[in-house]
């Protein structure tokens, strides 16, 4: 069944009816897109579930006046161009774009006929239930376009690279070309937004945010979904540290507190137990030992009990015998010596080299650290 244009609601309904009982419709409705189409339908008196049952496809098109092959000359496009176009430089300088001069074959307007640039948006399980949900006109397109959908801006920009119209005709046409899609770097094929891997060659699509991780375009300085530098964080080493020590505080149970006892302190040096420099003052060393020790007082988790106790007085005798081989320069000297460390000289030590720890040592009685 043929319906010349949708108009109002009754030739809408008419056509909707007629879908819905089983005979392919073909109609026109004026629209800027595909997406459009259901928001032009709602917006006449249909409703969404009834569309979403309906529809089986939509094809937007635009016509564009063709590049007179016998007359076309090579040039650059201006930057504005091409950020209108969402190109980049560097893809720019690989490309050739023409422009039209005139001639005889073309009666000197140097176009000779009209291409179509078509966008086909096949409407899925996905973008039924969008639209029976009343979705937005950016969360249609963005489902059409994961699904495949090439837009008018996309298909116009390949007949542009391949040199069939120019730059100018395409940005006549469709305003602006919105690139929704990446490019595979490895056939050159363009991909979906949510792609992570080329559906024609199987390369992987890279190039992500660093922040919210959605697929970026090459030449990106900044992400469009996050407005942040598309260029990895930097962390300052006094924020990693901090990182890291917050990594290591104990755990809120007895299970969690045990696993971290078990394996943590095991496969540590005494450089690695003292977060301090290798050539630290004995004053450092020693704020670096309280400040080590004080996480394992039973204060620091919910259930204290015997277990706890057993693991927390062997990390204390850990800790202390760190304190007291960073301090002494024969215990030092030897632990340099089974590291491959170069020895250096002692640190001046402004306290006793065993100082009084917040914490009973490994031999005391597990009642005493309660």
């Amino acid at each position: 069944m043929l319906v010349g244009e949708i108009r109002d609601q009754e030739t809408a309904r008419i056509a909707m009816q007629a879908a819905q009982t089983g005979h392919l419709v073909l109609s026109t409705l004026h629209t800027d897109d595909a997406p459009s189409c259901i928001t032009r339908l709602t917006d006449i008196g249909i409703e969404p579930y009834v569309s979403a049952s309906a529809l089986i496809g939509v094809v937007a098109q635009r016509l564009m006046r063709r590049l007179c092959t016998q007359c076309r000359r090579p040039y650059t496009p201006d930057p504005e161009t091409l950020r209108a176009m969402s190109v980049t430089e560097e893809e720019a300088a690989t490309l050739t774009f023409y422009h039209a001069v005139g001639c005889e074959h073309c009666h000197h307007t140097g176009y000779r006929g009209r291409p179509g640039i078509y966008e086909v948006m096949p409407v899925n399980d996905r973008l039924r239930r969008l639209i029976a949900q009343r979705g937005s006109e950016a969360q249609l397109r963005e489902a059409a376009l994961s699904g495949g959908m090439l837009s008018l801006g996309e298909d116009g920009l390949q007949k542009v690279k391949a040199g069939v119209t120019t730059p100018d005709e395409l940005l006549r046409a469709v305003t602006e070309v919105r690139a929704a899609r990446a490019t595979c770097a490895g056939c050159g094929a363009s991909v979906s937004a949510d792609f992570l891997a080329c559906p024609s060659c199987g390369h992987c699509v890279g190039g992500g945010c660093p922040h919210c991780e959605r697929p970026l375009q090459a030449g990106w300085k900044f992400c469009p979904y996050c407005s942040r530098s598309t260029e990895a964080p930097r962390h300052s080493s006094r924020r990693l540290r901090e990182k890291r020590e917050g990594r290591e505080l104990p755990a809120g149970n007895v299970t969690g507190f045990k696993k971290l006892g078990d394996n943590s302190p095991v496969a540590r040096t005494h450089y690695e137990l003292l977060d301090v420099a290798h050539a630290a003052p004995a004053e450092e060393i020693k704020h670096a030992f309280r400040r080590e020790i004080a996480k394992y007082h039973p204060d620091k988790v919910q259930h204290p009990g015997q277990e706890f106790q057993d693991i927390a007085s062997a990390r204390a005798a850990e800790l202390t015998q760190a304190y007291k081989t960073r301090t002494n320069a024969a215990l030092r000297a030897e632990c340099d010596a089974s590291l491959g460390h170069v020895p250096l000289p002692a640190p001046e030590a402004s306290e006793p080299a065993s100082p009084e720890p917040t914490h009973p040592p490994a031999d005391a009685a597990p009642g005493a650290a309660a």
